[in-house]
């Protein structure tokens, strides 16, 4: 809804819990604030492979995701 709003700091808090509970916490990635349609959300662009080039595991992953979206939302209202 367009009058709820985070702050940068929370937003930067929940892009990292998300990536850390979807196992990628290690990883290096970037967020991107964006907002279109008066819709302000993150774009989080990441790497799918280790150090040594090997692919990590994606099992389920949108499925994971969607539930840990859900549990996100409601933690921050």
């Amino acid at each position: 809804m367009p009058e709820d709003r985070l702050t940068d700091d929370q937003l930067r808090d929940i892009a990292q819990e998300y990536m850390e509970r979807m196992g990628y916490g290690n990883q290096p990635y970037i967020v991107f604030k964006h907002k279109d349609i008066s819709l302000e959300h993150l774009h989080i662009v990441s790497l799918r492979v280790d150090e040594k080039g090997r692919k990590l595991p994606h099992d389920f992953e949108a499925r994971r995701s969607m539930e840990i979206l859900r549990d996100l939302e409601r933690k921050y209202n």
